[in-house]
């Protein structure tokens, strides 16, 4: 018993670290701690905020931005601007410009910080790796200690577990889920990697993760991590089997411990289970898409109607709001058409599918013998093709902890493809610099006056079922 506290230290990162890697630390730690904040939706927006903020401040203060560079693929960084551009256009045309400049700024910022991570992993990218696994490993363990304790509750007193108390510190468990959909397959690399006195805790976490997310019903996290697993085979095939498998035998083992903790013990207490598999089965038959074609087909009417430049970022909702208090699409590529424009959309799918490429690139170019990076590679490919395939069916993209994850991932994954590249980086030039401080300064600045009435004001006119406030700042 004494040896587990000298255990747990030696997972925390040492102050060595933790000067080299801020970045990492902070937006992992934004992560982990959104997960326990519950007031929910909001305060994890502000969370975000604060983050990207203090982030945008440590680039430009400190020497990071003289050693910055952009996305290495020309195509890439043609792509990104080209949409941020139009983006910008976008907002100065829609109905309320403040609220489109919201979401261009913070998607602005969290490529930066993503971009940033990628070049602070890169220089020790092992420890690194290993440093954000860890602390989403132990955020993850300490998660459940919200969860057990209502569940041991339901079954002393014979009251049926509620779907929110599995989720506690999110305003909607969908929210939750979306989280999942990148948080699970990095918790997978975390078992693959770690070392073999300890692959049997960390494997169990992970299936009590699978089990949450079968107990929640969340067919798109299901659905997309079934879509990166089988990807990441296809791509990596014999050198992917082993990640492959730590995905199936996990996902099997969640699924049985959900039936054995939500439906045959509540059964055998004399209650309803959570969830019923034939009900959802049945529900999925029914109704594949849920009622989002109806949403889709708005969708398709916005971009028909504006197809340059959309109705304007986070104005979905506002086009809607006499016909049906909705959000967003649930489709993260149809929105960007809808809400930014359809070149905006074309822009962003082409740097998707190019960074998609240069992580397939990289990892083929492999030694057959290398199996930590094989099962790097597939983590990250299935992780990737996940977030594509679930945003194209949820809010994945809009909502603040998936938002963090998103930027997490592509900085691990932006540093692993780094760190396998030979040579220096190649940095901006003096100009260049300038200017791409002075536009994340605007971009911070920005951000920060534009959210600030609504941090200030209450809403007169609120929206139902908001994009980034819950109340519906709009």
């Amino acid at each position: 018993m004494r040896a587990m506290p000298q255990r747990l230290l030696a997972l925390l990162p040492t102050s060595s670290q933790a000067r080299h890697l801020c970045l990492t630390l902070m937006l992992t730690s934004a992560i982990v701690l959104s997960h326990f904040l519950l007031s929910g939706h909001d305060d994890q927006r502000v969370l975000e905020l604060l983050m990207l903020f203090a982030a945008s401040a440590i680039v430009l203060a400190t020497s990071r931005l003289a050693h910055f560079s952009l996305p290495a693929s020309p195509s890439i960084r043609h792509a990104l601007i080209a949409m941020f551009v139009l983006g910008v256009c976008s907002s100065l045309l829609a109905f309320s410009p403040r609220h489109g400049a919201i979401e261009v700024a913070t998607l602005f910022l969290l490529l930066l910080v993503a971009r940033a991570l990628a070049l602070e992993m890169r220089a020790s990218y092992d420890a690194a790796l290993t440093l954000v696994l860890r602390l989403l490993g132990l955020g993850s363990a300490l998660y459940l200690a919200q969860v057990i304790p209502p569940w041991v509750g339901a079954m002393l007193s014979g009251i049926p577990v509620d779907a929110n108390s599995l989720a506690p510190a999110f305003s909607n468990f969908r929210f939750f889920n979306h989280g999942q959909t990148i948080g699970l397959p990095l918790l997978v690399l975390l078992y693959c990697r770690a070392d073999p006195r300890h692959q049997r805790w960390w494997f169990a976490l992970v299936v009590v993760w699978w089990m949450l997310a079968f107990a929640l019903a969340a067919r798109g996290t299901t659905l997309a991590l079934t879509v990166g697993t089988g990807v990441a085979l296809l791509a990596g095939r014999r050198q992917a089997l082993p990640y492959a498998m730590a995905m199936l035998s996990s996902a099997v083992a969640g699924f049985v411990v959900f039936k054995f903790c939500f439906t045959w013990l509540p059964a055998w207490c004399g209650m309803d289970g959570l969830v019923s598999m034939e009900g959802l089965v049945a529900r999925t038959v029914r109704s594949p898409t849920s009622a989002r074609g109806e949403l889709w087909q708005w969708t398709w009417d916005m971009m028909s109607g504006h197809p340059w430049f959309g109705v304007g970022p986070m104005h979905f909702a506002h086009e809607l709001a006499t016909v049906a208090p909705v959000a967003h699409p649930h489709a993260w590529l149809p929105q960007l058409g809808a809400e930014w424009g359809i070149p905006a959309m074309l822009c962003a799918a082409v740097a998707a599918a190019l960074a998609l490429r240069a992580l397939l690139r990289a990892g083929r170019q492999l030694e057959r013998g290398d199996a930590v990076n094989h099962t790097i590679v597939a983590a990250f490919t299935c992780t990737g093709v996940a977030i594509l395939v679930d945003g194209l069916v949820s809010g994945l993209i809009v909502m603040p902890v998936s938002q963090m994850f998103i930027a997490l991932y592509l900085g691990c994954a932006g540093g692993w493809i780094g760190a396998r590249q030979s040579g220096a980086v190649a940095h901006l030039s003096r100009p260049a610099r300038w200017c791409l401080g002075s536009v994340v300064a605007l971009a911070a600045l920005g951000l920060a006056l534009c959210v600030l009435p609504d941090l200030l004001t209450p809403p007169l006119y609120p929206v139902v079922h908001p994009r980034y406030w819950l109340a519906g700042h709009f």
